[in-house]
């Protein structure tokens, strides 16, 4: 091992690098998820703000590349839309959509079908 590895100015040096790299992904987390959830209506708002990971879906970064190309075009539509993804039917929606819904909104965003309709 090197010499140079057990100095104190060694541990600063790894410790600025370690948070550099975790700005980066947190960078690039933050550009991913504003992509994936481009708009300011009110679900794209929702959905940038939700905790995915807390999801059956998992994180943003995870998820296939169909998904996300799919929850970009239901947010991009005028008409109303809803994604049921995975094994689980989570749920997933657009503005146009919300009249259908009802009261069921905001809690079926990210949520098993099932859970939403019993």
């Amino acid at each position: 091992m090197a010499p140079w590895i057990h100095q104190p100015w060694a541990a600063g040096l790894f410790r600025v690098a370690a948070e550099s790299k975790d700005l980066e992904m947190e960078s690039g987390k933050r550009e991913l998820i504003e992509s994936v959830f481009a708009g300011d209506g009110e679900m794209a708002t929702r959905m940038r703000a939700l905790d995915w990971s807390a999801t059956p879906l998992g994180p943003v970064e995870q998820w296939p590349q169909a998904l996300r190309t799919s929850v970009r075009i239901v947010l991009d539509s005028g008409c109303a839309m809803s994604i049921c993804w995975g094994p689980d039917f989570t749920y997933l929606y657009n503005d146009g959509y919300l009249p259908f819904i009802g009261t069921k909104h905001p809690s079926a965003l990210g949520r098993p079908c099932r859970e939403v309709y019993p």
